[in-house]
Protein backbone atom coordinates (compact mmCIF):
# COMPACT_ATOMS: atom_id res chain seq x y z
CA UNK A 1 0.00 0.00 0.00
CA UNK A 2 2.83 2.40 0.90
CA UNK A 3 4.62 1.52 -2.32
CA UNK A 4 1.47 2.24 -4.34
CA UNK A 5 1.01 5.65 -2.69
CA UNK A 6 4.64 6.50 -3.36
CA UNK A 7 4.25 5.61 -7.03
CA UNK A 8 1.12 7.73 -7.44
CA UNK A 9 2.54 10.93 -5.97
CA UNK A 10 5.81 10.52 -7.89
CA UNK A 11 3.82 9.94 -11.07
CA UNK A 12 1.85 13.12 -10.38
CA UNK A 13 5.09 15.09 -9.99
CA UNK A 14 6.51 13.73 -13.26
CA UNK A 15 3.30 14.44 -15.18
CA UNK A 16 3.14 17.95 -13.74
CA UNK A 17 6.71 18.69 -14.83
CA UNK A 18 6.15 17.27 -18.34
CA UNK A 19 2.85 19.10 -18.86
CA UNK A 20 4.37 22.31 -17.49
CA UNK A 21 7.28 22.07 -19.93
CA UNK A 22 4.85 21.39 -22.78
CA UNK A 23 2.73 24.40 -21.81
CA UNK A 24 5.65 26.88 -21.76
CA UNK A 25 7.09 25.45 -25.01
CA UNK A 26 3.92 25.92 -27.08
CA UNK A 27 4.52 29.67 -27.73
CA UNK A 28 8.11 28.94 -28.83
CA UNK A 29 6.88 26.20 -31.15
CA UNK A 30 4.29 28.52 -32.68
CA UNK A 31 6.66 31.49 -33.01
CA UNK A 32 9.57 29.71 -34.68
CA UNK A 33 7.24 27.90 -37.12
CA UNK A 34 5.90 31.19 -38.47
CA UNK A 35 7.01 32.16 -41.97
CA UNK A 36 7.94 35.71 -42.96
CA UNK A 37 4.56 36.14 -44.67
CA UNK A 38 2.67 34.97 -41.57
CA UNK A 39 4.68 37.35 -39.38
CA UNK A 40 3.82 40.27 -41.66
CA UNK A 41 0.10 39.44 -41.48
CA UNK A 42 0.14 39.47 -37.67
CA UNK A 43 -0.20 42.71 -35.72
CA UNK A 44 2.91 44.03 -33.89
CA UNK A 45 1.26 43.39 -30.52
CA UNK A 46 0.57 39.75 -31.40
CA UNK A 47 4.14 39.19 -32.57
CA UNK A 48 5.52 40.91 -29.47
CA UNK A 49 3.31 38.84 -27.16
CA UNK A 50 4.30 35.57 -28.82
CA UNK A 51 8.00 36.48 -28.84
CA UNK A 52 7.93 37.49 -25.17
CA UNK A 53 6.64 34.03 -24.20
CA UNK A 54 9.24 32.16 -26.27
CA UNK A 55 12.84 31.29 -25.54
CA UNK A 56 15.24 33.54 -27.38
CA UNK A 57 17.86 32.78 -29.99
CA UNK A 58 21.26 34.29 -29.43
CA UNK A 59 23.20 36.51 -31.80
CA UNK A 60 25.11 33.60 -33.32
CA UNK A 61 21.85 31.82 -34.22
CA UNK A 62 19.59 34.71 -35.16
CA UNK A 63 22.06 37.19 -36.65
CA UNK A 64 22.77 40.73 -35.52
CA UNK A 65 25.55 42.95 -34.15
CA UNK A 66 28.13 42.27 -31.43
CA UNK A 67 30.01 45.30 -30.08
CA UNK A 68 32.59 45.72 -27.34
CA UNK A 69 32.69 49.35 -26.17
CA UNK A 70 35.59 50.95 -24.32
CA UNK A 71 34.74 53.86 -21.99
CA UNK A 72 37.31 56.67 -22.30
CA UNK A 73 38.00 57.73 -18.71
CA UNK A 74 41.08 59.83 -19.50
CA UNK A 75 39.34 63.17 -18.90
CA UNK A 76 37.39 62.12 -15.81
CA UNK A 77 38.30 62.77 -12.19
CA UNK A 78 39.08 59.90 -9.85
CA UNK A 79 35.61 60.08 -8.30
CA UNK A 80 33.91 60.14 -11.71
CA UNK A 81 35.84 57.06 -12.83
CA UNK A 82 34.45 54.90 -10.03
CA UNK A 83 31.06 54.36 -11.64
CA UNK A 84 31.57 55.79 -15.15
CA UNK A 85 31.19 52.40 -16.85
CA UNK A 86 28.07 51.53 -14.84
CA UNK A 87 26.47 54.88 -15.71
CA UNK A 88 27.41 54.51 -19.38
CA UNK A 89 25.93 51.00 -19.41
CA UNK A 90 22.68 52.30 -17.91
CA UNK A 91 22.44 55.06 -20.53
CA UNK A 92 23.14 52.59 -23.36
CA UNK A 93 20.55 50.16 -21.99
CA UNK A 94 17.96 52.95 -21.87
CA UNK A 95 18.75 53.92 -25.46
CA UNK A 96 18.38 50.37 -26.70
CA UNK A 97 15.12 49.91 -24.77
CA UNK A 98 13.79 53.17 -26.28
CA UNK A 99 14.98 52.04 -29.72
CA UNK A 100 12.88 48.88 -29.36
CA UNK A 101 15.51 46.16 -29.84
CA UNK A 102 14.16 42.74 -28.84
CA UNK A 103 16.27 40.56 -26.50
CA UNK A 104 19.42 42.71 -26.31
CA UNK A 105 22.37 41.58 -24.19
CA UNK A 106 24.26 44.37 -22.38
CA UNK A 107 26.97 43.33 -19.95
CA UNK A 108 29.94 44.87 -18.21
CA UNK A 109 33.29 43.31 -19.06
CA UNK A 110 36.23 44.14 -16.85
CA UNK A 111 36.55 47.68 -15.50
CA UNK A 112 35.82 49.88 -18.49
CA UNK A 113 34.31 47.67 -21.21
CA UNK A 114 30.69 47.04 -22.16
CA UNK A 115 29.53 44.12 -24.32
CA UNK A 116 26.45 44.88 -26.42
CA UNK A 117 24.67 42.24 -28.50
CA UNK A 118 21.76 43.40 -30.66
CA UNK A 119 20.04 40.58 -32.59
CA UNK A 120 18.61 41.50 -35.97
CA UNK A 121 19.69 45.18 -35.94
CA UNK A 122 21.44 47.12 -38.71
CA UNK A 123 25.10 47.32 -37.69
CA UNK A 124 25.81 50.93 -38.71
CA UNK A 125 22.68 52.30 -37.07
CA UNK A 126 23.37 50.30 -33.91
CA UNK A 127 26.92 51.68 -33.66
CA UNK A 128 25.73 55.26 -33.97
CA UNK A 129 23.04 54.66 -31.39
CA UNK A 130 25.25 53.23 -28.65
CA UNK A 131 28.49 55.18 -29.09
CA UNK A 132 27.03 58.68 -29.47
CA UNK A 133 27.92 60.76 -26.42
CA UNK A 134 24.86 63.01 -26.96
CA UNK A 135 26.32 66.01 -25.11
CA UNK A 136 23.94 68.85 -25.96
CA UNK A 137 24.63 72.58 -25.54
CA UNK A 138 22.96 75.82 -26.59
CA UNK A 139 25.61 78.50 -27.31
CA UNK A 140 25.39 82.00 -28.76
CA UNK A 141 27.12 82.72 -32.10
CA UNK A 142 29.56 85.66 -32.06
CA UNK A 143 28.60 88.72 -34.14
CA UNK A 144 30.31 89.23 -37.55
CA UNK A 145 32.58 92.03 -36.29
CA UNK A 146 34.08 89.82 -33.59
CA UNK A 147 34.42 86.92 -36.06
CA UNK A 148 36.35 89.14 -38.49
CA UNK A 149 38.60 90.47 -35.70
CA UNK A 150 39.33 86.96 -34.40
CA UNK A 151 40.30 85.68 -37.84
CA UNK A 152 42.62 88.64 -38.39
CA UNK A 153 44.39 88.00 -35.07
CA UNK A 154 44.71 84.32 -35.98
CA UNK A 155 46.12 85.24 -39.38
CA UNK A 156 48.91 87.20 -37.73
CA UNK A 157 49.67 84.27 -35.42
CA UNK A 158 49.70 81.84 -38.36
CA UNK A 159 52.20 83.95 -40.33
CA UNK A 160 54.41 84.11 -37.24
CA UNK A 161 54.81 80.33 -37.38
CA UNK A 162 57.27 80.88 -40.26
CA UNK A 163 55.59 78.48 -42.68
CA UNK A 164 57.33 77.87 -45.97
CA UNK A 165 55.52 79.75 -48.76
CA UNK A 166 53.16 77.61 -50.81
CA UNK A 167 53.91 74.31 -49.06
CA UNK A 168 50.61 74.42 -47.19
CA UNK A 169 48.72 74.29 -50.50
CA UNK A 170 49.70 70.64 -51.06
CA UNK A 171 48.24 69.55 -47.72
CA UNK A 172 44.91 68.03 -48.72
CA UNK A 173 45.11 64.89 -46.56
CA UNK A 174 46.38 64.14 -43.03
CA UNK A 175 50.15 63.78 -42.59
CA UNK A 176 51.13 60.85 -40.40
CA UNK A 177 53.19 62.05 -37.44
CA UNK A 178 55.03 59.60 -35.22
CA UNK A 179 55.69 60.16 -31.54
CA UNK A 180 59.42 60.52 -32.12
CA UNK A 181 59.03 63.21 -34.79
CA UNK A 182 61.50 66.03 -34.25
CA UNK A 183 59.01 68.77 -35.13
CA UNK A 184 55.26 68.39 -34.62
CA UNK A 185 54.44 72.04 -35.36
CA UNK A 186 52.72 73.15 -38.51
CA UNK A 187 56.05 74.18 -40.03
CA UNK A 188 57.43 70.71 -39.46
CA UNK A 189 54.34 69.03 -40.88
CA UNK A 190 54.24 71.16 -43.99
CA UNK A 191 57.98 70.79 -44.58
CA UNK A 192 57.33 67.10 -45.19
CA UNK A 193 56.03 68.06 -48.65
CA UNK A 194 58.29 68.33 -51.70
CA UNK A 195 60.11 71.54 -52.61
CA UNK A 196 58.28 71.66 -55.93
CA UNK A 197 54.75 71.53 -54.43
CA UNK A 198 53.98 75.16 -55.31
CA UNK A 199 55.16 74.84 -58.91
CA UNK A 200 53.36 71.54 -59.35
CA UNK A 201 50.08 73.18 -58.38
CA UNK A 202 50.70 76.13 -60.65
CA UNK A 203 50.17 78.64 -57.85
CA UNK A 204 50.72 82.29 -58.54
CA UNK A 205 51.70 84.88 -55.92
CA UNK A 206 51.75 83.88 -52.29
CA UNK A 207 48.16 85.03 -51.74
CA UNK A 208 47.03 82.41 -49.26
CA UNK A 209 50.25 82.40 -47.28
CA UNK A 210 49.84 86.12 -46.59
CA UNK A 211 46.35 85.51 -45.15
CA UNK A 212 46.35 81.75 -44.45
CA UNK A 213 43.00 81.74 -42.62
CA UNK A 214 41.15 84.81 -43.93
CA UNK A 215 41.61 83.54 -47.48
CA UNK A 216 40.09 80.17 -46.61
CA UNK A 217 37.28 81.13 -44.19
CA UNK A 218 34.36 82.91 -45.85
CA UNK A 219 32.29 85.08 -43.49
CA UNK A 220 28.59 85.68 -44.12
CA UNK A 221 26.68 88.74 -42.93
CA UNK A 222 25.23 86.68 -40.08
CA UNK A 223 28.67 85.81 -38.75
CA UNK A 224 28.44 82.18 -39.85
CA UNK A 225 31.56 81.04 -41.72
CA UNK A 226 32.12 78.42 -44.37
CA UNK A 227 35.18 76.53 -45.60
CA UNK A 228 35.66 74.69 -48.87
CA UNK A 229 35.63 70.96 -48.22
CA UNK A 230 38.98 70.44 -49.92
CA UNK A 231 40.56 72.99 -47.53
CA UNK A 232 38.86 71.77 -44.37
CA UNK A 233 41.87 69.76 -43.19
CA UNK A 234 44.24 72.71 -43.59
CA UNK A 235 41.97 74.99 -41.57
CA UNK A 236 41.63 72.31 -38.87
CA UNK A 237 45.42 72.11 -38.66
CA UNK A 238 45.66 75.84 -38.10
CA UNK A 239 42.87 75.89 -35.52
CA UNK A 240 44.51 73.08 -33.53
CA UNK A 241 47.70 75.10 -32.97
CA UNK A 242 48.06 76.48 -29.43
CA UNK A 243 49.53 79.78 -30.69
CA UNK A 244 46.55 80.40 -32.95
CA UNK A 245 44.08 79.40 -30.23
CA UNK A 246 45.63 81.95 -27.86
CA UNK A 247 45.29 84.61 -30.53
CA UNK A 248 41.61 83.79 -30.94
CA UNK A 249 40.92 84.46 -27.25
CA UNK A 250 39.47 82.42 -24.39
CA UNK A 251 35.88 83.62 -24.56
CA UNK A 252 35.02 81.89 -27.85
CA UNK A 253 36.03 78.93 -29.99
CA UNK A 254 35.36 77.65 -33.50
CA UNK A 255 32.97 74.69 -33.86
CA UNK A 256 32.28 72.90 -37.14
CA UNK A 257 28.81 72.41 -38.54
CA UNK A 258 27.13 70.55 -41.39
CA UNK A 259 28.20 70.20 -45.03
CA UNK A 260 26.34 71.97 -47.82
CA UNK A 261 26.68 72.42 -51.57
CA UNK A 262 26.76 75.85 -53.22
CA UNK A 263 24.88 76.67 -56.41
CA UNK A 264 28.03 76.13 -58.50
CA UNK A 265 28.40 72.61 -57.06
CA UNK A 266 31.27 73.45 -54.68
CA UNK A 267 31.05 71.63 -51.35
CA UNK A 268 31.53 73.56 -48.12
CA UNK A 269 31.37 72.96 -44.38
CA UNK A 270 29.96 75.55 -42.03
CA UNK A 271 32.13 76.94 -39.24
CA UNK A 272 30.82 78.87 -36.24
CA UNK A 273 32.58 81.08 -33.71
CA UNK A 274 30.66 80.37 -30.50
CA UNK A 275 30.86 81.89 -27.07
CA UNK A 276 32.63 79.44 -24.78
CA UNK A 277 30.08 79.56 -21.97
CA UNK A 278 27.06 77.35 -22.82
CA UNK A 279 23.77 79.03 -22.00
CA UNK A 280 21.79 75.82 -21.50
CA UNK A 281 22.97 72.19 -21.52
CA UNK A 282 21.21 68.92 -22.28
CA UNK A 283 20.62 68.31 -18.57
CA UNK A 284 17.71 70.76 -18.82
CA UNK A 285 15.85 68.50 -21.32
CA UNK A 286 12.71 66.80 -20.11
CA UNK A 287 11.73 65.12 -23.39
CA UNK A 288 12.59 64.86 -27.09
CA UNK A 289 10.63 63.41 -29.99
CA UNK A 290 10.68 63.31 -33.76
CA UNK A 291 9.07 66.32 -35.46
CA UNK A 292 8.85 68.09 -38.82
CA UNK A 293 11.03 70.97 -39.99
CA UNK A 294 8.41 73.38 -41.32
CA UNK A 295 10.98 75.18 -43.51
CA UNK A 296 11.68 72.27 -45.84
CA UNK A 297 9.43 69.44 -44.61
CA UNK A 298 12.35 67.22 -43.49
CA UNK A 299 12.48 65.40 -40.17
CA UNK A 300 13.58 67.27 -37.06
CA UNK A 301 13.68 66.74 -33.31
CA UNK A 302 11.31 68.65 -31.03
CA UNK A 303 12.79 69.13 -27.55
CA UNK A 304 11.16 70.17 -24.30
CA UNK A 305 12.92 71.75 -21.32
CA UNK A 306 12.16 71.30 -17.66
CA UNK A 307 10.94 74.22 -15.54
CA UNK A 308 14.40 75.38 -14.48
CA UNK A 309 15.83 75.05 -17.98
CA UNK A 310 12.79 76.82 -19.44
CA UNK A 311 13.29 79.84 -17.20
CA UNK A 312 16.97 80.03 -18.13
CA UNK A 313 16.24 79.54 -21.82
CA UNK A 314 13.53 82.19 -21.73
CA UNK A 315 15.86 84.75 -20.12
CA UNK A 316 18.64 84.07 -22.64
CA UNK A 317 16.40 84.28 -25.70
CA UNK A 318 14.70 87.41 -24.37
CA UNK A 319 18.04 89.17 -23.86
CA UNK A 320 19.48 88.12 -27.24
CA UNK A 321 16.67 88.64 -29.74
CA UNK A 322 18.11 88.97 -33.25
CA UNK A 323 21.21 86.89 -32.51
CA UNK A 324 21.97 83.32 -33.60
CA UNK A 325 21.74 80.50 -31.05
CA UNK A 326 23.73 77.41 -32.01
CA UNK A 327 22.44 73.96 -31.06
CA UNK A 328 25.61 71.93 -30.48
CA UNK A 329 25.51 68.13 -30.20
CA UNK A 330 28.75 66.28 -29.47
CA UNK A 331 30.73 69.41 -30.43
CA UNK A 332 29.07 69.66 -33.85
CA UNK A 333 26.63 72.47 -34.63
CA UNK A 334 23.36 70.93 -35.81
CA UNK A 335 21.68 74.25 -36.59
CA UNK A 336 21.93 77.92 -35.58
CA UNK A 337 18.50 79.54 -35.83
CA UNK A 338 18.00 83.27 -35.24
CA UNK A 339 16.21 84.20 -32.03
CA UNK A 340 13.07 86.07 -33.09
CA UNK A 341 11.31 86.13 -29.74
CA UNK A 342 11.47 84.71 -26.24
CA UNK A 343 11.45 80.89 -26.16
CA UNK A 344 10.73 79.06 -22.92
CA UNK A 345 10.20 75.32 -22.82
CA UNK A 346 10.05 74.10 -26.41
CA UNK A 347 12.34 74.22 -29.43
CA UNK A 348 13.44 72.22 -32.46
CA UNK A 349 16.71 70.80 -33.73
CA UNK A 350 16.95 70.70 -37.52
CA UNK A 351 19.68 69.62 -39.87
CA UNK A 352 18.26 67.79 -42.91
CA UNK A 353 17.86 64.58 -40.91
CA UNK A 354 16.33 61.44 -42.33
CA UNK A 355 13.41 60.05 -40.34
CA UNK A 356 15.60 57.31 -38.81
CA UNK A 357 18.33 59.81 -37.89
CA UNK A 358 15.82 62.13 -36.22
CA UNK A 359 14.23 59.23 -34.33
CA UNK A 360 17.62 57.97 -33.11
CA UNK A 361 18.67 61.48 -32.08
CA UNK A 362 15.46 61.85 -30.08
CA UNK A 363 16.22 58.55 -28.35
CA UNK A 364 19.75 59.55 -27.27
CA UNK A 365 18.55 62.98 -26.11
CA UNK A 366 15.71 61.49 -24.06
CA UNK A 367 17.99 59.00 -22.34
CA UNK A 368 20.72 61.57 -21.63
CA UNK A 369 24.40 62.00 -22.43
CA UNK A 370 27.02 59.36 -21.68
CA UNK A 371 29.32 60.25 -18.76
CA UNK A 372 32.35 59.77 -21.04
CA UNK A 373 32.98 59.07 -24.73
CA UNK A 374 33.00 55.43 -25.82
CA UNK A 375 34.96 53.80 -28.62
CA UNK A 376 34.28 50.49 -30.36
CA UNK A 377 37.18 48.14 -29.59
CA UNK A 378 35.58 45.05 -31.16
CA UNK A 379 32.85 44.63 -33.73
CA UNK A 380 31.28 41.51 -35.17
CA UNK A 381 28.21 41.07 -37.35
CA UNK A 382 26.36 37.82 -38.02
CA UNK A 383 23.96 37.57 -40.94
CA UNK A 384 20.61 35.74 -40.60
CA UNK A 385 21.64 33.11 -43.16
CA UNK A 386 24.79 32.33 -41.19
CA UNK A 387 22.66 32.05 -38.05
CA UNK A 388 20.32 29.58 -39.74
CA UNK A 389 23.30 27.56 -40.92
CA UNK A 390 24.62 27.49 -37.34
CA UNK A 391 21.23 26.19 -36.13
CA UNK A 392 21.21 23.42 -38.73
CA UNK A 393 24.75 22.35 -37.93
CA UNK A 394 24.15 22.48 -34.18
CA UNK A 395 20.93 20.48 -34.37
CA UNK A 396 22.57 17.98 -36.72
CA UNK A 397 25.45 17.50 -34.27
CA UNK A 398 23.05 17.09 -31.34
CA UNK A 399 20.92 14.54 -33.21
CA UNK A 400 23.99 12.61 -34.33
CA UNK A 401 25.32 12.43 -30.76
CA UNK A 402 21.88 11.50 -29.45
CA UNK A 403 21.52 8.74 -32.02
CA UNK A 404 24.89 7.19 -31.19
CA UNK A 405 24.13 7.24 -27.46
CA UNK A 406 20.64 5.73 -27.96
CA UNK A 407 22.00 2.84 -30.04
CA UNK A 408 24.81 2.17 -27.57
CA UNK A 409 22.46 2.08 -24.56
CA UNK A 410 20.03 -0.28 -26.30
CA UNK A 411 22.89 -2.54 -27.41
CA UNK A 412 24.60 -2.65 -24.01
CA UNK A 413 21.67 -2.48 -21.56
CA UNK A 414 18.80 -3.84 -23.69
CA UNK A 415 15.37 -3.02 -22.16
CA UNK A 416 16.89 -0.82 -19.45
CA UNK A 417 18.78 0.96 -22.23
CA UNK A 418 15.45 1.87 -23.84
CA UNK A 419 14.35 3.23 -20.47
CA UNK A 420 17.48 5.41 -20.20
CA UNK A 421 16.94 6.65 -23.77
CA UNK A 422 13.45 7.79 -22.84
CA UNK A 423 14.89 9.65 -19.86
CA UNK A 424 17.52 11.20 -22.14
CA UNK A 425 14.95 12.54 -24.64
CA UNK A 426 12.83 13.81 -21.74
CA UNK A 427 15.90 15.58 -20.39
CA UNK A 428 16.38 17.53 -23.65
CA UNK A 429 12.66 18.36 -23.73
CA UNK A 430 12.86 19.74 -20.18
CA UNK A 431 15.94 21.85 -21.04
CA UNK A 432 14.00 23.54 -23.84
CA UNK A 433 11.08 24.00 -21.46
CA UNK A 434 13.42 25.59 -18.91
CA UNK A 435 14.75 28.00 -21.56
CA UNK A 436 11.18 29.03 -22.40
CA UNK A 437 10.14 29.33 -18.74
CA UNK A 438 13.01 31.64 -17.78
CA UNK A 439 13.04 33.46 -21.17
CA UNK A 440 16.68 32.39 -21.49
CA UNK A 441 18.73 32.73 -24.67
CA UNK A 442 19.81 29.71 -26.69
CA UNK A 443 23.21 30.21 -28.33
CA UNK A 444 25.52 28.02 -30.37
CA UNK A 445 27.67 27.26 -27.28
CA UNK A 446 24.34 26.56 -25.56
CA UNK A 447 23.69 23.80 -28.09
CA UNK A 448 27.14 22.47 -27.18
CA UNK A 449 25.99 22.47 -23.56
CA UNK A 450 22.98 20.36 -24.54
CA UNK A 451 25.24 17.88 -26.34
CA UNK A 452 27.50 17.66 -23.28
CA UNK A 453 24.42 17.09 -21.10
CA UNK A 454 23.49 14.09 -23.26
CA UNK A 455 26.72 12.38 -22.24
CA UNK A 456 26.39 13.39 -18.59
CA UNK A 457 22.79 12.13 -18.37
CA UNK A 458 23.81 8.74 -19.79
CA UNK A 459 26.72 8.61 -17.35
CA UNK A 460 24.27 8.70 -14.42
CA UNK A 461 22.22 5.86 -15.91
CA UNK A 462 25.37 3.81 -16.55
CA UNK A 463 26.36 4.12 -12.87
CA UNK A 464 22.89 3.05 -11.74
CA UNK A 465 22.65 0.10 -14.13
CA UNK A 466 26.11 -1.18 -13.22
CA UNK A 467 25.20 -1.11 -9.52
CA UNK A 468 21.95 -2.99 -10.29
CA UNK A 469 23.96 -5.61 -12.19
CA UNK A 470 26.23 -6.05 -9.17
CA UNK A 471 23.21 -6.49 -6.92
CA UNK A 472 21.71 -9.09 -9.28
CA UNK A 473 25.01 -10.99 -9.41
CA UNK A 474 24.98 -11.05 -5.61
CA UNK A 475 21.74 -13.07 -5.80
CA UNK A 476 19.21 -10.41 -4.85
CA UNK A 477 15.70 -10.23 -6.27
CA UNK A 478 14.88 -7.77 -9.05
CA UNK A 479 13.09 -5.36 -6.69
CA UNK A 480 15.89 -5.47 -4.11
CA UNK A 481 18.57 -5.09 -6.82
CA UNK A 482 16.85 -1.99 -8.21
CA UNK A 483 16.52 -0.43 -4.76
CA UNK A 484 20.12 -1.29 -3.86
CA UNK A 485 21.49 -0.08 -7.20
CA UNK A 486 19.86 3.32 -6.89
CA UNK A 487 20.90 3.70 -3.26
CA UNK A 488 24.55 2.88 -3.97
CA UNK A 489 24.77 5.12 -7.06
CA UNK A 490 22.94 8.08 -5.49
CA UNK A 491 25.85 9.71 -3.62
CA UNK A 492 28.29 9.25 -6.50
CA UNK A 493 25.88 10.83 -8.97
CA UNK A 494 25.05 13.64 -6.54
CA UNK A 495 28.70 14.49 -5.84
CA UNK A 496 29.79 14.55 -9.49
CA UNK A 497 26.78 16.56 -10.64
CA UNK A 498 26.92 19.13 -7.83
CA UNK A 499 30.60 19.93 -8.49
CA UNK A 500 29.84 20.38 -12.20
CA UNK A 501 26.75 22.46 -11.36
CA UNK A 502 28.81 24.77 -9.15
CA UNK A 503 31.24 25.34 -12.01
CA UNK A 504 28.36 26.05 -14.39
CA UNK A 505 26.84 28.55 -11.94
CA UNK A 506 30.19 30.36 -11.62
CA UNK A 507 30.38 30.60 -15.42
CA UNK A 508 26.79 31.84 -15.45
CA UNK A 509 27.53 34.55 -12.90
CA UNK A 510 30.85 35.85 -14.20
CA UNK A 511 30.89 34.74 -17.84
CA UNK A 512 29.79 36.83 -20.80
CA UNK A 513 28.53 36.10 -24.29
CA UNK A 514 29.34 32.58 -25.49
CA UNK A 515 30.48 31.39 -22.04
CA UNK A 516 27.19 32.42 -20.45
CA UNK A 517 25.17 30.71 -23.19
CA UNK A 518 27.07 27.49 -22.56
CA UNK A 519 26.56 27.78 -18.79
CA UNK A 520 22.78 28.27 -19.12
CA UNK A 521 22.07 24.98 -20.89
CA UNK A 522 24.74 23.09 -18.94
CA UNK A 523 23.30 24.08 -15.55
CA UNK A 524 19.75 23.24 -16.66
CA UNK A 525 20.95 19.97 -18.17
CA UNK A 526 22.62 18.91 -14.92
CA UNK A 527 19.50 19.56 -12.84
CA UNK A 528 17.16 17.80 -15.27
CA UNK A 529 19.54 14.87 -15.85
CA UNK A 530 19.55 14.19 -12.10
CA UNK A 531 15.75 14.42 -12.08
CA UNK A 532 15.29 12.03 -14.99
CA UNK A 533 18.00 9.55 -13.91
CA UNK A 534 17.20 9.35 -10.19
CA UNK A 535 13.47 10.08 -10.21
CA UNK A 536 11.84 9.26 -13.57
CA UNK A 537 13.66 6.01 -14.41
CA UNK A 538 13.28 4.82 -10.79
CA UNK A 539 9.54 5.55 -10.99
CA UNK A 540 9.15 3.53 -14.20
CA UNK A 541 11.08 0.55 -12.79
CA UNK A 542 9.04 0.66 -9.55
CA UNK A 543 5.81 0.76 -11.57
CA UNK A 544 6.93 -2.30 -13.58
CA UNK A 545 7.98 -4.31 -10.51
CA UNK A 546 4.78 -3.35 -8.66
CA UNK A 547 2.61 -4.49 -11.62
CA UNK A 548 4.58 -7.57 -12.63
CA UNK A 549 6.51 -10.17 -10.70
CA UNK A 550 9.88 -10.18 -12.46
CA UNK A 551 12.40 -12.95 -11.96
CA UNK A 552 14.84 -11.45 -14.47
CA UNK A 553 15.65 -7.91 -15.53
CA UNK A 554 16.76 -7.10 -19.08
CA UNK A 555 19.86 -5.13 -18.24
Amino acid sequence: MDMTKSIWWRLAVVLFVILGALFVLIPSYKFYRLSEEELERMSPSEVSSLRSRSFHLGLDLRGGTHLVLEVDESKLTEDQRKDATDRAMEKIRNRIDEFGVAEPIIQKQGRSRIVVQLPGVDAERAKELVKRTAFLEFRLVEDPVEVQASIQRMDEAAKALDLRAGAIESLTAPVEVTEDAEDSTLAGLFAARSDDSTAALGLGPESKTENPLASRIYILDSGVCSVRLDEEFVVKRYLSEATIQRAMGRQADFVWGERFTAQDGTEFRRLYLLKTDPKVSGEALSNAQIGIDYDDGSAGVDFFLNRRGGKQFGRITRDNVGKLLAIVLDNVVQSAPRINSEIRTRGQITGSFTEDEARDLAVVLRTGALPAPVTISEERSVGPSLGQDSIRRGVRAALFGLGIVILFMIFYYRACGILSDFALILNIFLILGGLALFRATLTLPGIAGVILTIGMAVDANVLIFERIREELRAGKTVGAAISGGYSRAFLTILDSNITTLLTALILLQFGTGAIKGFAVTLSMGIVFSMFTALFVTRLILDMITARFTLKKLSI
